[in-house]
């Protein structure tokens, strides 16, 4: 049988790993976000002043704002 101390550690760890692991996939999200943005934002810019405007309209959103209207759905 696994006694108490012994028990809490291993609990406290896979917690942990659990933590970190959420951490990771919340960044990379972000990440993944942002660079693609980035590249939006390049392809933007390559366009006339007349059609610049729209396109930085429509990928202009951060990424805290996506997430607020993705949860809003």
């Amino acid at each position: 049988m696994i006694s108490s101390p012994e028990f809490a550690h291993k609990r406290l760890h896979a917690l942990l790993i659990l933590l970190l692991a959420f951490i990771t996939v919340a960044c990379s999200q972000r990440q993944i976000y942002e660079a693609s943005h980035a590249n939006r934002l390049q392809e933007c810019e390559k366009l006339l002043p007349a059609q610049y405007q729209a396109c930085v309209d429509e990928y202009g959103e951060s990424y805290d704002d996506y997430q607020r209207r993705k949860t809003d759905k």
